[in-house]
């Protein structure tokens, strides 16, 4: 990662968030707020104004994509539909 003398803000390349998130596509990274200064908050707005959803990781916001959210989803409704107690990883 390359850091600024003049801002001491930390400019990520594409091989910088390759190497910190493994092989993804590059194009769910956001670039606004720049990867490394995100907040919660840039979620919210995000989620708020664009009807996105994002993971914040290490200060960097990642796109999540319609399969994600739809297998969460599937496993939040089989979770609920089983009895308490009777839920077990394998």
């Amino acid at each position: 990662m390359c850091v600024s003398a003049e801002t001491s803000a930390t400019i990520w390349s594409a091989a910088d968030l390759l190497e910190r998130f493994g092989p993804i596509p590059l194009d769910r990274v956001r670039t606004d707020p720049p990867p490394g200064t995100a907040t919660e908050q840039d979620v919210i707005e995000i989620r708020d104004r664009e009807d996105r959803l994002c993971e914040l990781i290490g200060g960097a916001l990642l796109e999540k994509t319609a399969g994600s959210y739809c297998v969460t989803a599937a496993l939040a409704h089989r979770a609920a539909a089983v009895p308490a107690g009777r839920l077990r990883w394998r």
